[in-house]
């Protein structure tokens, strides 16, 4: 039956011409739209750099400890001046592989992850700059690590905080806690945070796991958001807030903890959680179909900034998207400006997927074929999208793996697909103005650079994905061709993702903006 759909969409899609519209691949990139890394890795985290590269981090698909490193140009090509020929190896004698990178600064960035050995597990991290060269200022000559005194369950979870401190997250197996430490920005343990540097929180009596590979800071509070486990069959989504000391936010739900069982839910994402700008969050999953003993649907949760369902998302705070004819997995999901979730996994354990639900909850029928694009179109024997992120063209880059189907040879992938975004929330479409803003992330001020085919007006703002006016920066008379501008941002503006936007009477373009 698989099989038999796929050859329908296949012939639907070149019958329609819809390889023009979004969640389709773009085949300007690299190889027909996809750059193949190191054989037997698969790709699982990236950042973008200000100079229009980035920087991906993939792991061998067997028990080898290495993390493979490789930086790209935004056209999918390798940096060959970047390590050797564009990839720097990292082979850990800890058996550390990096699961996790994050920009540090606008020069270098961080590598952090775990082993899971029964004896000795640890958890590290590696800063680089950005050619690739290990920082040693940091820690060990680059390298900081840590031993655990139990067994690890996961170590997912990074964040490096706007005054250089770094926070990140593991789980202990055999205790059922959920272990978060800091940094200060030598490397060394920051032993202002928790007890001496490390804050330790029980999953509480009923769970069993608080899988949460996701840290982010907003409004002085550190939130974690992920799925729970409990020793039955109730498993669900929580949220757990801390103070930035590492205490436990007791105003926040019941002593910091929020949580949703919800009946069935699965996941084994990699970074299926969000925070908006406005508080909102978002945690994507699976249901299990327990009568046939298959994953049959897609569900993302939205909660309030309390923790609370917003119950005008989907069905009452759930959107339910079936399939129930496959095995589901899904592995990552990212808010784009105009409010809409893409979200990543596989089908059937070898189909790569994205798909777009609108910010109602409802799927977007505007995206590939009725809301889906499969890798499945593509002469691949098997494909999996680990990591889905939006960069600052408006494309979409999606990680993961794909197998050769003659050689039975698996390659780390890169995929980019097209968004369709052009303008921001409830907009007129009109021609987009070509536009570009530095640094991104910005702290204090950026450069907006932006090309008019005509001279003018131009209404210049910054808001929130909500659409709630941060910066009006009125209308100035710009010329045709190439303009800048500088803009210093707001002192209380808060850390997040906003969208700057340029109008004219002829053109208009939304630019996504993060403020660290």
């Amino acid at each position: 039956m698989k099989k038999t759909l796929y050859s329908f969409l296949l012939a639907y899609l070149f019958t329609t011409g819809i390889f023009a519209q979004a969640g389709t691949i773009d085949s300007t990139f690299s190889t027909d739209g996809t750059i193949y890394l190191n054989e037997d890795f698969f790709a699982l985290d990236m950042i973008e750099l200000d100079d229009q590269t980035a920087i991906t981090i993939s792991i061998p698909d067997d028990d080898t400890s290495l993390t493979l490193v490789s930086k790209i140009n935004l056209d999918g090509h390798l940096i060959t001046d970047f390590g050797q020929n564009g990839s720097v190896m990292i082979d850990d004698p800890s058996k550390i592989i990096g699961y996790n990178i994050e920009r540090y600064g606008q020069d270098k960035f961080l590598v952090y992850g775990g082993n899971f050995e029964d004896i000795g597990p640890k958890v590290g991290l590696r800063r680089f700059y950005n050619n690739g060269v290990v920082d040693s200022t940091f820690g060990n000559n680059g390298y900081a690590s840590f031993e655990s005194t139990n067994s690890l369950d996961y170590s997912f979870g990074l964040k490096v905080l706007p005054d250089g401190k770094v926070l990140f997250s593991y789980a202990l197996w055999d205790e059922e806690a959920l272990v978060l430490m800091r940094l200060n920005e030598d490397g060394s343990v920051d032993s202002s945070f928790g007890n001496f540097g490390i804050s330790q929180i029980s999953y509480g009596d009923d769970y069993t796991n608080f899988f949460s590979p996701s840290i982010e800071v907003q409004d002085n509070r550190i939130v974690l958001m992920g799925s729970i486990y409990d020793s039955g069959e109730n498993n669900g989504v929580a949220v757990l807030r801390l103070m930035m000391d590492g205490s436990v936010d007791t105003t926040f739900g019941i002593d910091g903890w929020v949580r949703h069982p919800i009946d069935k839910w699965e996941t084994d994402g990699y970074d299926f959680c969000r925070l908006a700008p406005n508080g909102e969050m978002y945690i994507s999953g699976t249901l299990l179909d327990t009568t046939f003993g298959e994953i049959s649907s897609l569900a993302t949760v939205k909660l309030n900034p309390d923790g609370s369902l917003n119950t005008s998302f989907g069905d009452d705070g759930i959107s339910y998207i079936q399939l129930p004819e496959y095995d589901l997995e899904t592995f990552s999901n990212l808010i784009q400006p105009d409010g809409k979730i893409v979200i990543t996994g596989t089908l059937d354990y070898d189909v790569e997927f994205l798909c777009r639900i609108n910010p109602d909850g409802t799927l977007d029928q505007t995206f590939g074929y009725g809301g889906f694009s499969y890798s499945e179109l593509l002469p691949w024997k098997e494909s999996w999208g680990m990591q889905v992120k939006l960069i600052s063209d408006n494309s979409l880059w999606c990680l993961g793996y794909m197998v050769d189907p003659d050689t039975d040879v698996s390659f780390a992938s890169v995929t980019k697909y097209k968004s369709g975004l052009i303008i921001g929330i409830n907009q007129v479409a009109n021609r987009p103005i070509p536009m570009s803003v530095f640094p991104n992330p910005a702290k204090e001020a950026i450069d907006i650079r932006f090309d008019l085919d005509k001279g003018g007006e131009v209404e210049m703002n910054l808001s929130t994905l909500a659409g709630n006016n941060i910066l009006n920066l009125g209308k100035s008379v710009y010329g045709a061709g190439a303009n800048t501008r500088k803009v210093n941002l707001p002192s209380n503006i808060a850390a997040g993702n906003y969208l700057l936007t340029l109008r004219t009477a002829s053109q208009v373009s939304s630019y996504l903006l993060n403020v660290r």
